[in-house]
């Protein structure tokens, strides 16, 4: 039952969503989710949205949920530091969360305040998802068998 929220009230629930995000509370995530859909892209007061804290957390359940929301924006910049999703996940060296993006058309080129891709941010082995990404999409899937868990865009 979807309800309408007063302000304050919107940042409260949205602060509260982006905090079990990230703490990986996938259950309170959902539910919440479920009676407020209207706030899958909303941004706490530090700019973040529940994708960008469960994909910073490497909470891969919670952002493959998230990725199969029909509304979900997977290119939203934190405003404080202009990083994205990906940036995070990239950074924080979550390849599955990678290759889930990226199969969902995260972009790859958007610069955050520091000037860095997503893929400049990226350390050792998440390069390789760049590059399995890049060249054959078949293989990321045969790697990372969860991109196969996508529902259509």
């Amino acid at each position: 039952m979807k309800k309408n929220l007063m302000e304050g009230e919107r940042k409260q629930i949205v602060e509260e969503l982006c905090t079990h995000a990230f703490e990986g509370n996938a259950e309170t995530v959902i539910d919440i989710l479920t009676y407020q859909p209207q706030l899958l892209n909303n941004q706490n007061a530090r700019g973040q949205t529940a994708l960008y804290c469960a994909s910073h957390a490497g909470h891969t359940n919670i952002v493959l949920w998230l990725l199969n929301q029909k509304y979900i924006d997977v290119n939203i910049q934190n405003v404080s530091h202009g990083g994205t999703a990906l940036h995070a996940a990239s950074f924080n060296a979550h390849a599955e969360i990678v290759a889930l993006l990226l199969k969902r058309e995260a972009n790859r080129e958007v610069l955050n305040k520091k000037g860095l891709t997503p893929k400049q941010e990226a350390k050792g082995a998440i390069l390789d998802v760049y590059g399995f990404y890049e060249d054959d999409q078949k293989k990321l899937a045969s790697i990372f068998p969860i991109v196969n868990q996508l529902k259509k865009a």
